[in-house]
């Protein structure tokens, strides 16, 4: 029959009536299932896998050396609490430092939205983390083979309760609340070691009590075509008020005909001028501003912009690529908080310039670029591919 007359014709009985009249269900939803399965097999996973294991979240968890911590060993696990919770602790020991970390997640089993609590002790963070200089698993190589350390670390103790909802398939907003207590790092090494080899001392941050209330909206395409995500944050460090807004925005296309890909990266930071200082912002040199010294200008607002052309030359061991990145930072009222951080703002518009190639897969990325205006000069880059930078 034609499509017209099939769409019109009257049907007598519903599709499931006949089911009703005869005392039989229709189909359960598949969210219906799971809530069967899952009290059906009580507490084993429909994976099969043991109610505790190994919880490795990184390649650095288990080991790492930095300045401020020497070597550093850990280990983790994740045991169940019930059929919809799961506890993931993981602790360690810094040989250099001689003190111990621990750290506790309780989160959802089968989701990342919902209720999670975190409570962590003697925890290292780094200052600008924003802007990270490398992946832990480089820093650490560079540490042990040349005397290069890209954090600037500082160590926090607290707890966290976050609630995360899912915004359709791709998006996701979390609002969390935050208590912490900040402390300075010092460094391990002698002084002559540091200055000389090193030539980077640790940066002191604000030391006390930190309450915060935090709202995090992260969005994007399945196809990675767009990805972007927003943290403000506001609170009470010790006696002062602050706030801070983060804002990253990347955009990729795709040019099948010609092999080529572009790539445009936008970041935007502003804090208050009671914010902490381990929350500036901290620009130069490694993925800032390539050609400049590494994390010499320093500001409580900031703006940065790359841009990226690439093309495959062997797919998809061998792609090239050139790139352009300007950014600006500085202080709103006041200069630099702290006398022993030798640091600078931007001045203006600092711009660098540059070309690479990419190995494997783009896993392996080496790049020279040039800083364009006053105290730029070359500068060379090795680094691993962002995307896995959370498992190194």
């Amino acid at each position: 029959a034609p499509e017209a007359t099939r769409s019109v014709f009257p049907f007598e009985a519903g599709l499931h009536d006949q089911l009703d009249e005869e005392g039989l269900e229709s189909s359960p939803e598949i969210e219906a299932i799971r809530e069967q399965v899952m009290v059906a097999i009580g507490h084993r996973y429909l994976s099969g896998l043991s109610p505790s294991r190994f919880y490795v979240p990184n390649a650095s968890s288990i080991y790492r050396h930095n300045r401020a911590e020497g070597s550093f060993a850990g280990i983790g696990t994740v045991i169940r609490l019930a059929s919809k919770w799961r506890v993931r602790a993981k602790g360690g020991y810094a040989f250099g430092r001689k003190e111990a970390q621990l750290a506790l997640h309780i989160l959802p089993t089968s989701s990342s939205v919902g209720s999670s609590f975190r409570l962590w002790w003697n925890e290292l963070a780094n200052v600008s983390d924003g802007l990270p200089g490398a992946s832990m698993l480089v820093n650490t190589v560079t540490n042990l083979t040349a005397s290069k350390d890209y954090t600037d670390p500082y160590f926090s103790s607290g707890a966290e309760l976050r609630y995360s909802w899912g915004l359709g398939s791709t998006s996701s907003i979390a609002v969390g609340g935050i208590w912490g207590q900040h402390h300075s790092a010092t460094t391990v090494l002698d002084a002559d070691t540091l200055m000389t080899a090193y030539r980077r001392s640790v940066l002191p941050v604000d030391e006390g009590d930190d309450r915060a209330i935090e709202v995090r909206y992260a969005t994007g395409t399945a196809t990675s075509a767009f990805e972007g995500s927003a943290t403000g944050r506001a609170g009470r460090f010790e006696d002062r008020l602050y706030a801070s807004l983060w804002w990253a925005t990347t955009l990729r296309q795709q040019i099948p005909s010609a092999e080529t890909s572009l790539k445009a990266a936008l970041q935007i930071g502003v804090s208050t001028e009671g914010s902490p200082f381990q929350s500036l912002f901290l620009l130069g040199g490694r993925h800032t501003l390539l050609g400049y010294p590494y994390r010499s200008f320093i500001g409580d607002r900031l703006v940065s912009l790359r841009l990226e052309a690439s093309r495959t030359v062997i797919s998809p061991w061998i792609t090239a690529r050139v790139f352009g990145a300007t950014g600006v930072t500085g202080f709103g009222r006041n200069e630099v908080p702290d006398d022993r951080w030798q640091l600078k703002s931007t001045d203006g518009l600092k711009g660098s310039a540059g070309a690479g190639v990419s190995i494997g897969w783009d896993l392996f990325q080496f790049d020279v670029g040039r800083g364009l205006n006053r105290g730029g000069g070359w500068e060379f880059l090795f680094s691993v591919q962002r995307r896995f930078w959370e498992w190194l």
